[in-house]
């Protein structure tokens, strides 16, 4: 079969799949509506089972979307800085309820030494974790899934191990395979088309990678990739890299892997000791040790004990202890477990709880008491979730010819707090901006009948509308954005879309959309659009509080030393002997202050070309930096059109 039919084919599949996700989007978006009112444990279970069996079902539809574009010519990845730690704690949140549910320890453990800063494709890094934590979920019934991220030179390795029913050694080199099923009645039970491994491998040999499978000693498997990476990050001062607190923290976990992940993220925030048991006997027996005799524990972290009689003890002998008797005392807990199983004396000795897995920003925030961790209540935990107004105050229509689409996507922004107006077509949406000039935002479906999404975006800008328009499709082909953006839309919302990712596009534009002169957030838009793919302006103005004066006086600043840096740069590589030291601290100074401004472009061709000056490969440094100073022209025209349009 040859490219042209294989791309067609890929097409025809595109569109079949957005009639699929359609009824999709209907039943997860109801479930997540249901979701927020006052349900009781029975009904939230129901609940939990229909969002399950959709999100299985859209999992499905991505994988064989995903694996068709990859044998065409549209899969594309990225290249841009990202946090690989912060993206791995999010991915396994995602999952850990499940998890939890069946007994499991969910633990992540990542290297210090890993970057807080790499370059790389995010999206797709996301989707290969997720898809092996996934499968740790479904074939472990008991026991613990580890998720462990390392740096092996210039290398990333992601590890997910699991308890579960492990891997033959025989058909360990056929599960990265299309469509092999390692366990046939599990995928029946689970959803599986036997795409999601194969999917895993080429990404991940796309990203230039490897991806295996060993055998976990203790039983169970070991799902691992390594990835190459460079550092996108600005170098730390010593001052930076060390811990500035020098509390003394008590740890009591029943799991050696808990442990041992633990003590290694609270060794990087504090300078003082961490001290580490397995149960409360074995945390009185080392505070009797005479090396503790002075020594203060300001914090201690303890798992519920499996007795209410060793609870009693914990809460009686440990509150007692010279060593702990003024430390505050932190419940950890699996997130959703009512954490105190109502025993006396419990809940008056926990001063608070923190969620399970455990994170690093939990920690911190703990630790400099930069956060409150009240105990919640069975109530916070299953009752219905409030909406922030987040839209308070903003005029949106929603244009989209699906009555159920319609009526839930009119639902979650109202409860927004946003005034809505409805349109059931793009001549409706034509009719409604007119009848309505009040109208700040615009969700406008791409497919409808009489006129389109499309066609109806082109009319109302015509007609002067200058508001922010997003445009909702079930295509996440991200090449579509660029020709959308031509024809002035200025977001894209991917269907189905969900409760979050409405709120996120709502807040990115809501600064925007405070400007009393519609005309006033064209312009800034326009810049936003222009800039896009050199310079992300909205992190930016969120990087400095929305604040013009200062977002004008750092970007003056960028530009000034950047204009400066390419001109000794130039003058530099000009000499017939150039001084690679000095032309290395020029790069590096370049890339810490591109990315200090959201301009990752410009990040990414100084680390090209630190790369190209470290080989000694000075044509492709050339090439590297002129396309450089070409997209400097360009941001500087941009930079002068975002300041006068503030």
């Amino acid at each position: 079969m040859d490219i042209n039919s294989i791309e067609a084919g890929s097409r025809l599949l595109a569109s079949t799949l957005h009639e699929i996700r359609t009824p999709i989007q209907t039943i997860i978006s109801s479930a997540e509506l249901l979701e927020a009112t006052s349900l009781n444990t029975e009904q939230t279970e129901y609940t939990r089972q229909i969002e399950l069996s959709a999100n299985a079902l859209l999992q499905l539809a991505n994988d064989v979307l995903d694996f068709t574009k990859m044998q065409t010519s549209s899969f594309k990845l990225e290249c841009i800085p990202y946090d690989a730690a912060t993206l791995t704690e999010r991915v396994v949140d995602t999952v850990c309820m499940e998890a939890f549910k069946k007994g499991l320890e969910v633990i992540t453990d990542i290297d210090p030494a890993l970057p807080s800063s790499i370059m790389g494709d995010p999206v797709r890094i996301q989707q290969v974790i997720l898809n092996l934590v996934k499968n740790a979920v479904k074939f472990t019934e008991k026991g613990f899934i580890l998720v462990r991220v390392s740096v092996n030179k210039a290398k990333a390795l992601f590890e997910i191990i699991d308890s579960g029913i492990g891997i033959p050694k025989e058909k360990q080199n056929l599960v990265f395979n299309e469509f092999y099923q390692i366990d046939s009645s599990t995928a029946r039970r689970s959803y599986g088309t036997g795409l999601g491994l194969a999917i895993c491998h080429n990404l991940v040999k796309m990203m230039g990678g490897t991806i295996g499978v060993l055998q976990n000693p203790s039983g169970g498997s070991n799902f691992w990739f390594s990835v190459p990476f460079e550092s996108a990050e600005i170098t730390q001062t010593d001052e930076q890299k060390t811990p500035s607190l020098k509390d003394n923290i008590f740890v009591i976990e029943s799991s050696a892997l808990a442990r041992k992940a633990l003590a290694r993220k609270l060794s990087v925030l504090t300078q003082g000791m961490v001290v580490c048991a397995k149960n409360c006997s074995e945390a009185e027996h080392i505070l009797s040790e005479a090396k503790y005799n002075d020594v203060k524990f300001s914090t201690a972290l303890s798992v519920l004990p499996e007795s209410d009689e060793e609870s009693a003890l914990l809460a009686n002998n440990l509150s007692c202890s010279p060593h702990l008797r003024n430390a505050e005392f932190l419940l950890m807990v699996p997130e959703g477990t009512n954490e105190t199983r109502s025993i006396p004396g419990i809940r008056g000795f926990f001063s608070g709880v923190i969620r399970k897995p455990i994170k690093r920003e939990q920690l911190k925030n703990i630790l400099s008491h930069e956060n409150s961790m009240q105990i919640h209540t069975a109530q916070e935990q299953f009752g219905s979730q409030p909406f922030p107004k987040i839209a308070k105050g903003l005029v949106i229509l929603i244009a989209e010819d699906h009555p159920v689409n319609r009526k839930l996507l009119q639902t979650f922004v109202e409860r927004f707090g946003a005034e809505i107006f409805l349109a059931e077509d793009g001549i409706e949406a034509v009719e409604q901006t007119e009848r309505h000039p009040e109208i700040d935002m615009i969700f406008m479906d791409i497919l409808m009948p009489r006129k389109n999404g499309l066609d109806a975006t082109v009319e109302i800008r015509k007609k002067g509308y200058r508001g922010i328009i997003v445009a909702c499709t079930a295509n996440n082909d991200p090449s579509i954005f660029d020709s959308y953006k031509e024809i002035g839309i200025n977001d894209i919302l991917i269907k189905p879309f969900k409760k979050d990712q409405i709120q996120q596009t709502i807040e990115k534009w809501n600064s925007l959309l405070t400007f009393q002169d519609k005309n006033d957030i064209l312009s800034l838009v326009s810049v936003y659009n222009m800039a896009s793919k050199l310079w992300d302006v909205v992190d930016f103005m969120d990087t400095t509080g929305n604040d013009p004066e200062l977002s004008v006086s750092v970007m003056d600043e960028y530009m000034d030393q950047t204009r400066s840096i390419l001109v000794k740069l130039k003058e530099e590589v000009a000499k017939q002997y150039p001084d690679f030291q000095t032309i290395e601290l020029y790069l590096h100074t370049l890339k810490g202050s591109s990315m200090s401004v959201s301009a990752n472009k410009f990040s990414s061709y100084s680390q090209k070309m630190q790369k190209s000056i470290s080989e000694k490969n000075m044509v492709e440094f050339e090439a590297t930096r002129t396309e450089f100073a070409l997209d400097f022209l360009r941001l500087t025209d941009i930079v002068e059109k975002w300041k006068s349009s503030l």
